[in-house]
């Protein structure tokens, strides 16, 4: 009896000991911490009246300090050299952030820029900046050394299949192109990403969720907005991966120097 006593004790035990942990897990905050947003309209909200992810990634995990830097109509081209991506990361480079947002690339193919080439270069005298790949190249120089030791990711953004219907111009219905471009910047820096483009996370945002073919409304903001906190506690110091770096240079691949 005394042993089954025993039993059930040590099993009440290991209950309350996984509730707990699961409590806390499920309760994970970010009171101690700080993050930025860089991007263009989309991340500034200001279709929904200045209120987008940043406010409800904030009702989630509860940011110390949340800063949205992102400006509507910024490109990371210098198609519009008055409101660039990288003007926004310049600004804020003397401030410290555990956590990096980073979202665009739409406006660039609303115009659309020049593509560009690949390069396996990772110094900025060698990115062609007049063109989107070079400048994404001199985005992520510029994040990665300023930002030393924050968790950078980037957003991916979703399909904009009915841009058209709304009289939106270049290719803001087929961008493609351009988020695969970021996605192998991403993957040539090392910069994790979370693509909302491609595969199960492209049927989260619908025809319903969209404002104009391209903005969300408020309720595409909260429904997207999960995704995006889960992705962020996820993400780790950024340390910059000089072998992996040495090892792109070295293998020739063809992507990274491939002509649009």
């Amino acid at each position: 009896m005394k042993k089954l006593f025993v039993i059930l004790l040590c099993g009440l035990i290991a209950f309350i000991f996984i509730e707990t942990n699961a409590q806390e897990n499920k309760n994970f905050k970010m009171t101690d911490k700080s993050i930025i947003y860089f991007g263009d309209s989309i991340t500034e909200g200001g279709t929904n009246n200045g209120i987008s992810w940043t406010n409800y990634i904030n009702d989630i995990l509860k940011f110390k300090k949340s800063v949205n830097a992102s400006k509507g109509g910024a490109t990371f081209s210098q198609e519009n050299l008055e409101n660039m991506i990288v003007t926004q990361v310049l600004e804020h480079k003397d401030e410290k952030y555990d956590y990096i947002l980073l979202q665009g690339g739409i406006n660039d193919a609303k115009i659309p820029v020049a593509l560009g080439e690949f390069t396996d270069s990772y110094q900025l005298q060698d990115f062609d900046l007049s063109t989107y790949t070079g400048m994404l190249d001199a985005t992520f120089y510029y994040l990665t050394k300023y930002y030393k030791g924050s968790s950078i990711g980037v957003m991916i953004m979703y399909p904009t299949p009915y841009a058209d219907e709304y009289g939106w111009t270049g290719k803001t219905g087929e961008p493609e192109e351009y988020f695969d471009a970021l996605i192998q910047i991403c993957e040539k820096w090392g910069i994790p990403y979370i693509n909302f483009y491609d595969k199960d996370l492209a049927t989260v945002i619908t025809k319903n969720e969209l404002l104009d073919g391209v903005h969300l409304t408020d309720q595409g903001y909260q429904k997207i907005s999960p995704y995006l906190a889960n992705f962020i506690q996820t993400l780790q110091p950024y340390n910059r991966d000089i072998h992996k770096e040495e090892k792109v240079i070295s293998s020739g691949l063809k992507y990274y120097n491939e002509k649009f």
